[in-house]
Parts: C-alpha cells; sequence; structure tokens
C-alpha cells in the first residue's frame, strides 16, 4: 500500500484505529438515528423507536473495525520483519463486517402508526406489521420503586402467542394513552401484572 500512494500510510492507520475505537462508544447513537431517520422517516410514524440491539449492532460495527485494523496492522509489521508483503483482505473484511453491522442496525426498529405495531427485529431485513386487532392480550407491568409503583413495560401479545416488549420510557410515555385507547377498539382486553423489582 505504501508503494502504491507514495507515502507511509501507518501513522494515519493508526489514527484511524484509535479514531473509529473512541467513536464507538458514542457514534452509534448518532449513527443509527441518522440512518433511522434517512431510510424510514414518515410522518405517520407517530412513534418510533430504536431497540438497543441497534446501538449495539452500531457500536460492534466501529469496535470490530478498530480490532481488525490493530491486527491487520500487527500482522503486516510482523511479516515486513521478514521481508513479506501482506494482502488487503483482513482491511476489507473489517470494512465489510462494518457496514453489514450497520445495515442490521437500520433495520433494526418498532414503530406505531394508525394501523398498528410494525417492527423489523435484530438480524432481520424484512418488515413485520401487527395491525391492532392482531393482539390478543396487553400487559402492563408494574414493579415497585423507591417505595412507589410504577409501569415498568408494556407486552404486546399476539394471537399467535408471540410477545412484543416495549419499556416504558419517556417516549412511550407520551403515546400510551392512544395506544391503548386504540387497542381497546378491537375488544383486547388490557390487564395489569405485578412483579417484584429485582
Amino acid at each position: 500500500m505504501q508503494k502504491m500512494i507514495g507515502y507511509d500510510t501507518k501513522p494515519l492507520k493508526i489514527s484511524f484505529i484509535v479514531i473509529s475505537f473512541i467513536s464507538s462508544f458514542f457514534m452509534p447513537f448518532v449513527f443509527v438515528i441518522l440512518l433511522h431517520d434517512v431510510f424510514h422517516f414518515s410522518k405517520s410514524h407517530w412513534f418510533f423507536r430504536a431497540p438497543f440491539s441497534a446501538y449495539i449492532l452500531g457500536f460492534s460495527g466501529l469496535f470490530l473495525l478498530s480490532m481488525f485494523l490493530t491486527l491487520d496492522e500487527m500482522i503486516r509489521s510482523k511479516r515486513e520483519d521478514i521481508g513479506k508483503q501482506t494482502g488487503p483482505w483482513l482491511i476489507l473484511l473489517s470494512f465489510i463486517i462494518s457496514v453489514v453491522c450497520y445495515v442490521y442496525a437500520a433495520n433494526n426498529y418498532y414503530f406505531f402508526d394508525d394501523k398498528g405495531l410494525h417492527y423489523n427485529k435484530t438480524f432481520e431485513l424484512s418488515q413485520r406489521d401487527l395491525n391492532w386487532d392482531d393482539f390478543s392480550k396487553v400487559e402492563q407491568i408494574v414493579t415497585r420503586e423507591n417505595n412507589m409503583e410504577v409501569y415498568k413495560e408494556h407486552i404486546f401479545i399476539t394471537k399467535s402467542g408471540e410477545e412484543f416488549v416495549i419499556p416504558y420510557e419517556p417516549e412511550f410515555r407520551d403515546y400510551r394513552s392512544k395506544i391503548l385507547y386504540l387497542v381497546e377498539r378491537t375488544n383486547t382486553p388490557i390487564v395489569e401484572r405485578f412483579v417484584e423489582s429485582k
């Protein structure tokens, strides 16, 4: 690579490795949100969220990139010491793995609209759609924190027995009443279940 470019690329490569490693701890939050806005934004999605697994995939993409590039540099240095050349295969592999991680991160989400719940699980590329009348029950999980009973999560159970768990976060709280109203319109039971906090 040095012969092709005409100067020593090692300092540039090491700088890129350091930046990739440090960025892996905070940039996924930016990249994943940006990718979701670019590929999935719609005004009809009045509640859109990325599960934590999407950010883990984003972290993995940058972290593995820095690790593979570090490994490549170590192998390259040892081979150069004995006068052998090293191909770019590990570099190409690191970028391919990083891109794949971000493709899956970009397609890991769930959202509500007027029709129901739509989601794409980790390592799936096709969206699954659930209408409001596809649910058999919604469980509101209640727990105790600081001597107060609070909502922990909501479990949407389909008629086929599949469960979809949504954490009780501020963003969900803002739309909770609307979501439960649309579920109730289909005569789907909504129950509360208390669980002891661990």
